[in-house]
């Protein structure tokens, strides 16, 4: 059995998290830390809990006793809580507070999208999950990078559920209207997108198209969905071989023959994709669950993978529509 840690347990992406931890047939979730609640059951935190665990929130933690730690504190926070800690040398770490996304020379986390970093993944120590909308671009992207076809202009439209904005520290409001340079919506694109492009720059070195993104609200709380337009001199056979063999070996990427719903992969670790042309120009879209293939499933993959098991082990989840 895998012994688990989380510290931050009292936050949103704890509570999705949690869920997925107790119900994994490979993990024993040994604590929980929240200070603020140190001594209370997960459950007057995390309502949804009710039933499931008998848990209690620590103020310490019990790093010796454990094989992984989920840092799940503030963004901003993580960087502090590292750098303070002596952590013992066996310890596996898998970060969602979003503090080591941007790949450094100096920075020891591996940036955790498992259809670009597997390899890495399984070798590694320390991984940093992907944002959610960045995972859901990149996802969208990875096979053209791979071929070098990612030229010109790239126009991107995503719809984002409120509960993923939550997640990514975003207004959803603030996807209603049309913002300065200086809003927090502007800084959150321009960060977004650096994402992205570190992650293009894997394949495509002279990477150096113009990205239009345009985020939307979506009325489906915990989706994201994103339609990619851009010019492509390949046929639709072509381009459906070409996603076909990059998620080959994928657990959680499917290519459908239909219109992608937005509703498709909500409350399952799935992603989505539907390839369309007409004449020179390709429309791809896709769909996934913000909250777990984008975020807690996520990280649940990369545990998966850091501790050699099979990819899909409590994440078999069952969709709700029909």
């Amino acid at each position: 059995m895998i012994k688990v840690g989380i510290v931050g347990g009292e936050s949103k992406v704890a509570n999705e998290l949690i869920a997925l931890l107790l119900i994994h047939p490979d993990v024993e979730l040994s604590f929980v830390e929240s200070t603020a609640n140190a001594g209370e059951e997960l459950v007057t935190v995390h309502k949804s809990l009710v039933g499931d665990t008998e848990l209690t929130f620590m103020d310490h933690l019990l790093l010796d006793e454990i094989d992984l730690l989920y840092v799940c504190l503030e963004k901003g926070k993580a960087k502090a809580f590292i750098k303070n800690t002596l952590f013992p040398v066996q310890l596996k770490i898998i970060d969602l507070s979003g503090d080591f996304k941007q790949e450094q020379v100096a920075n020891k986390f591996i940036y955790g999208l498992p259809e670009l970093n597997r390899r890495e993944i399984c070798h590694g120590s320390f991984v940093a999950n992907p944002g959610a909308l960045a995972s859901s671009i990149v996802l969208t992207l990875l096979p053209l990078a791979k071929h070098l076809l990612l030229k010109d202009i790239i126009a991107l439209e995503t719809k984002v559920g409120a509960m993923v904005c939550m997640l990514e520290g975003i207004d959803p409001s603030s996807l209603l209207a049309e913002q300065n340079e200086k809003s927090t919506r502007a800084v959150f694109k321009k960060t977004l997108l650096k994402e992205v492009e570190q992650s293009i720059l894997h394949f495509q070195k002279d990477f150096k198209a113009k990205v239009q993104l345009d985020l939307l609200p979506s009325k489906i709380g915990r989706s994201i969905s994103t339609t990619l337009v851009m010019k492509s001199e390949k046929s639709l056979e072509e381009l459906y071989q070409l996603y076909s063999d990059y998620y080959a070996t994928d657990s959680f990427v499917y290519l459908t023959d239909y219109t992608v719903d937005e509703q498709q992969a909500v409350y399952t670790n799935k992603f989505v994709m539907h390839l369309q042309k007409n004449g020179d120009e390709l429309c791809i879209t896709s769909s996934m669950d913000g909250v777990l293939k984008g975020t807690c499933g996520q990280a649940i993959h990369n545990m998966n993978l850091l501790f050699n098991l099979e990819e899909s082990v409590g994440l078999r989840l069952k969709g709700v529509m029909y």
